[in-house]
């Protein structure tokens, strides 16, 4: 019996497993995300914990369906494009105003509900795709401390509170150094990773990959019994 290649003879693994690289590399390259062709920011811890404050409802294990009935499900939609948006400044009126203009050229309220809904929720199933918890409705704060441990462990970055401060802006401006809950989800949650890796070698699951083999394997299992 010739030895089982999941690239052949799995459906979808190929497929799966690419997207999934695309996902872990394309953030290191410093490109903007898209949602229902609007440009989003990736999402970070800080951004996270924004969504959170403001009870987002996409940061629930709800479907597009439940979504798509909450009764301000419109303006939920705004608020999340508003915090992902690279234009985000809590308070900002200013940038608060471009950003609505850009809302209204790029149409949002005239695209259909479902595709909206559903390009959001893949964009915060992608940002969780190294993560050992999903994003529905969990306490961040133990992730914070994790994260901001292993940056500073690692790279000497910090979780700075004066962050605020145009001081600390140009500080962190003129050297580059990033404030720890200011990196993409995606990258932090692979340097998890590869650290707890080179610890302790671990299996890991790759969500989307996995799921083809589970399907592939229950298939099989079924044409068995029958």
């Amino acid at each position: 019996m010739p030895a089982v290649d999941l690239f052949r003879d799995c459906p979808g693994y190929a497929e799966a497993a690419r997207r999934e690289r695309e996902i872990r590399d394309v953030p290191f390259l410093g490109l903007p995300e898209t949602v229902a062709g609007i440009d989003c920011a990736p999402l970070t811890l800080r951004r996270l914990m924004w969504l959170q404050m403001v009870k987002c409802p996409f940061l629930t294990s709800a479907t597009v369906e439940q979504l798509k009935a909450k009764p301000n499900i419109a303006a939920d939609i705004v608020g999340f494009f508003w915090v992902v948006s690279p234009l985000f400044d809590a308070g900002n009126k200013r940038k608060r105003k471009r950003f609505d203009r850009q809302l209204e050229k790029a149409g949002l309220m005239k695209m259909d509900g479902n595709h909206v809904i559903s390009e959001i929720k893949t964009y915060m199933d992608e940002s969780f795709l190294d993560s050992e918890e999903g994003p529905a409705e969990k306490s961040f704060y133990s992730n914070a401390a994790s994260i901001g441990f292993l940056c500073h462990k690692l790279f000497g970055l910090e979780i700075d509170l004066w962050e605020n401060s145009w001081l600390r802006r140009i500080y962190r401006h003129m050297t580059g150094r990033p404030n720890a809950i200011d990196i993409p989800l995606k990258i932090v949650r692979q340097y998890v990773r590869a650290h707890r890796n080179s610890q302790n070698p671990t299996i890991f699951t790759n969500r989307l990959s996995d799921e083809r083999v589970k399907e592939w394997m229950r298939g099989m299992n079924s044409g068995k019994k029958n």
